[in-house]
C-alpha cells in the first residue's frame, strides 16, 4: 500500500508530493514548499534506510532512524529558512555552518527522547539518524532569479528551462566520481549526508539566472534514480505537463509516471517561475518536448524496442533449446538402445 501526501498552490502553479512505497513506513519526509511574495523555499528529505536501520520507539510506534531523521531535519530547516524569507534576513557563506549546528542540536535533542530498540544491520556504515537533503532558496527579482542550492547526499536540485531543458544545480556527494548517468547503474556509495555523528557538510551553490520562465525542482532519488537515463526523467516531466490541462492534473500524472518505474519512496517540490497560467507553461515547453522526442527519445525508444524484442527472442530461444535438448537426448537414447545390440555383440563373449 502507499500513502500520498501532497500540496499545491494554484496562485503560483507550484506543488509538492510524497509517495510512500509502504504506508506509514516511508522514509522521505514531506517536502517543503514555502511562498512569501517573490521569495520561495523548496526542499526534500530522504531518510537513509540502510545506514539508518536502527529502530526506535517514536511516539509509541517503532520507527527507523531514517524515518525520524528526515522528519526532524525537515522541521529544523523549514523553520530556519522560513525565518530568512519572512524577515528578509541577509546571510553569508557561514549560513551552512549555522544550518548544520541547528540540525545537530535538534537531532541530539530528538535522540534524547527516543527509546533505542534494535539495529537491523551490524555494520560500520550504520549512522545515527541519517538523511539526505536538497533545497533551494529562491529570490525572484526584477532582472534576475537568484537561487541558493543547498544539499547533502544524493537528493537533487534542478532547474528546467524551455531553452536548455533539465540542469542539475546540486552536487551528488559520492565516493566515486560518477556522473548522473553512470550512477544509475553503478549506484555509488554516498560520501556525505546529514547524521548525528556530525562529520558532514551542507553544500551551497549560488546561481543567477536571467528573469525568464523556468521551473525549479527538488527531488529525492526515488524520483529520478529508476529511469534508464536523466533524459528520461526530463521527458516524463515534459510529458506530464503536455498531457495535462491543469496544474493539479500535471501533479497527478507526474506521480503516476514516476510510480510506474520507482522502486522506493519518492518526493518532489515543483516551483514554476515567470508563468501567468498553466497554459503558459505548456506553450513554453512545447518546443522543448518536440526537440527531446525528435532528437533523443525517439531513438532511445526505438533502441528500447529492439532490446526488448531481443530479450523476448532470447527467452523463446532458450525455451526452445531446453525442449530440443530433451528431444535430442531421447532420440539418442532410443537409437542407441537398438544400435548397441550389435555394437556390444562381441563385448560380452569370452
Amino acid at each position: 500500500m502507499e500513502k500520498l501526501i501532497n500540496e499545491f498552490d494554484n496562485s503560483n502553479l507550484s506543488f509538492c508530493f510524497n509517495i510512500e512505497k509502504t504506508i506509514e513506513k516511508g522514509e522521505d519526509a514531506d517536502p517543503v514548499l514555502l511562498v512569501e511574495g517573490k521569495k520561495y523555499f523548496i526542499s526534500v528529505f530522504d531518510g537513509m534506510g540502510g545506514a539508518g536501520s536502527t529502530v526506535y520507539s517514536f511516539d509509541g510506534v517503532q520507527r527507523s532512524g531514517a524515518f525520524i531523521a528526515s522528519r526532524t531535519v525537515k522541521k529544523t530547516l523549514e523553520r530556519l529558512l522560513q525565518n530568512i524569507i519572512k524577515q528578509n534576513e541577509v546571510f553569508d557563506e557561514k549560513i551552512t555552518e549555522t544550518l548544520k549546528n541547528e540540525v545537530l542540536k535538534d537531532l541530539n535533542s530528538q535522540l534524547k527522547e527516543l527509546k533505542h530498540e534494535v539495529s537491523a544491520l551490524k555494520s560500520k556504515l550504520i549512522k545515527t539518524l541519517p538523511t539526505t537533503f536538497a533545497g533551494q532558496l529562491i529570490y525572484e527579482e526584477e532582472k534576475e532569479i537568484k537561487v541558493f542550492s543547498f544539499s547533502a547526499g544524493d537528493s537533487r536540485n534542478y532547474i528546467l528551462s524551455p531553452q536548455k531543458g533539465l540542469s542539475q544545480l546540486s552536487k551528488d556527494d559520492l565516493k566515486e566520481n560518477f556522473d548522473a548517468f553512470e550512477n544509475i547503474t553503478k549506484d555509488a556509495q554516498m560520501s556525505n549526508f546529514i547524521h548525528i555523528e556530525g562529520d558532514f557538510k551542507i553544500n551551497l551553490k549560488e546561481y543567477s539566472f536571467d528573469n525568464q520562465e523556468c521551473i525549479l525542482i527538488s527531488a529525492t532519488d526515488g524520483c529520478f534514480g529508476y529511469f534508464p537515463t536523466p533524459l528520461h526523467f526530463e521527458n516524463i516531466i515534459l510529458n506530464s505537463i503536455s498531457s495535462s490541462d491543469t496544474i493539479s492534473e500535471c501533479k497527478d500524472l507526474l506521480i503516476e509516471n514516476i510510480k510506474e518505474v520507482a522502486g522506493d519512496d519518492f518526493s518532489l517540490s515543483f516551483l514554476p517561475i515567470g508563468f501567468g497560467s498553466f497554459n503558459g507553461i505548456k506553450e513554453s515547453f512545447k518546443a522543448r518536448l518536440e526537440f527531446m522526442y525528435q532528437d533523443n527519445m525517439k531513438t532511445l525508444e526505438e533502441e528500447d524496442k529492439k532490446y526488448e524484442k531481443l530479450k523476448k527472442d532470447k527467452i523463446r530461444i532458450e525455451e526452445d533449446l531446453k525442449h530440443q535438448e530433451k528431444f535430442r537426448i531421447e532420440a539418442q537414447t532410443m537409437f542407441w538402445e537398438e544400435y548397441k545390440k550389435n555394437y556390444e555383440l562381441y563385448k560380452s563373449k569370452k
